[in-house]
């Protein structure tokens, strides 16, 4: 074989094996997917009587949501907010030490994927920064709290590094998503 046909070869090559450098927006897309949906929640503080105060206001006692006391006895350690059957669906599991300080945490709506926008590849090519959009549906009434409206698109980013194995999403702890 000439020397020009080699070294066209390991052109050829090398080429092929630089292809799979950038990372692709259906290959973006396809790892967000996996985050979503997801759960938008938010904790009540079932100890705290300005807390009751709004949810009262908010109309969930009125729909059924809750049970607000009114009073409580000196010492009285009891929560002001109580859950009633028509929130159970709502309510997300709660970690033991939030639990013991009165507090719960509920699903107030529901977060989809929609698309990926933009795809920025640094200049050494080992990270990754993706710009896509979300949905927000399925509005709890606990929503009503934090004042989300249907149908709302929201514009996110998200992380990823390549290493040996490819690209990888930054999981959400490990950047801010």
């Amino acid at each position: 074989m000439r020397t020009s046909n080699k070294l066209l070869l390991i052109l050829f090559g090398l080429f092929i094996g630089c292809s799979g450098k950038n990372l692709s927006r259906e290959e973006a897309a396809n790892q967000i997917k996996n985050e979503y949906p997801r759960a938008i929640d938010m904790f009540i503080y079932t100890g705290d009587p300005e807390e009751a105060k709004r949810l009262h206001d908010a109309g969930l006692e009125a729909g059924g949501f809750v049970i607000i006391k009114k009073t409580k006895a000196l010492g009285d350690n009891s929560p002001w907010i109580s859950f009633t059957e028509k929130a159970t669906p709502f309510l997300l599991e709660t970690d033991t030490k939030d639990q013991e300080n009165l507090t719960q945490k509920v699903k107030a709506a529901i977060e989809g994927f929609i698309e990926v926008s933009n795809v920025e590849q640094n200049d050494e090519n080992n990270s990754v920064e993706v710009t896509y959009q979300t949905k927000i549906d399925e509005i709890t009434p606990f929503g009503k709290l934090i004042k989300l409206k249907g149908n709302e698109t929201k514009t996110r980013k998200a992380y990823f590094i390549k290493d040996s194995e490819g690209w990888h999403l930054k999981k959400k702890n490990d950047s801010n998503m």
